[in-house]
């Protein structure tokens, strides 16, 4: 229970809490992880099961109620493991930024500021529609991590924090529109030209 405290505190004041971890070896950050991710992983994989048996007509399809906990289990582990797998990926993304907007610290800080500053997410990001702001709480929170850990300008941070989401964010709407220019030349739709209007 002592990490579930533990993420609350990161919740309640974050800044005192980050100070306090300054001195805090990876392992026991990434221990804290793989504990309270835990919570996430159980409670948004029962959400998403439930969601499931709002559509029985396909439960029904692919195997009604035995399919039902496969999926919960499913979820669950899916969840647990994809978590671990994005926050490593996006802590070492985002330290490349943040060292080039001047932190010096060492990685080690900045993944204890991400493996931290997702406390609100492990709690509560399970929650439908709710999750998006508990995402972005995050985001801040490791805004602060970063600023407190590395001891550089909360606009340094900010600044780092941004690059890091916002490159990820345009590739991928970038890749989106050229999936769908693609579909609708595939249809025919990129036959459809201006000189097609002209008399």
């Amino acid at each position: 229970m002592k990490y579930i405290y533990k993420a609350i505190d990161f919740l309640k004041a974050p800044e005192k809490s980050f100070n306090s971890v300054k001195g805090e070896k990876l392992g026991e950050a990434f221990k804290f992880m793989l504990v309270v991710a835990i919570v996430f992983a159980v409670l948004n994989g029962i959400v998403a099961g439930l969601m499931a048996s709002f559509f029985p007509m396909g439960l029904g399809m692919m195997g009604g109620a035995t399919l039902l906990p496969v999926m919960i289990v499913g979820s669950i582990v899916g969840g647990y493991i994809g978590l671990i797998i994005f926050l490593t990926i996006w802590g070492l993304w985002l330290h490349l930024w943040a060292y080039i907007f001047g932190a010096r610290k060492g990685l080690e800080q900045t993944l204890k500021t991400v493996y931290y500053g997702f406390s609100p997410h492990y709690l509560l990001g399970w929650i439908p529609v709710v999750s998006i702001l508990i995402t972005l709480w995050s985001l801040v929170l490791q805004g602060m991590g970063i600023k407190n850990l590395h001891g550089i300008t909360g606009g340094r941070a900010a600044l780092a924090l941004i690059v890091a989401i916002l490159i990820p964010l345009i590739i991928g709407v970038a890749l989106f529109l050229t999936f769908l220019a693609a579909i609708f030349a595939g249809a025919g739709f990129g036959d459809l030209g201006l000189g097609n209007y002209m008399f």
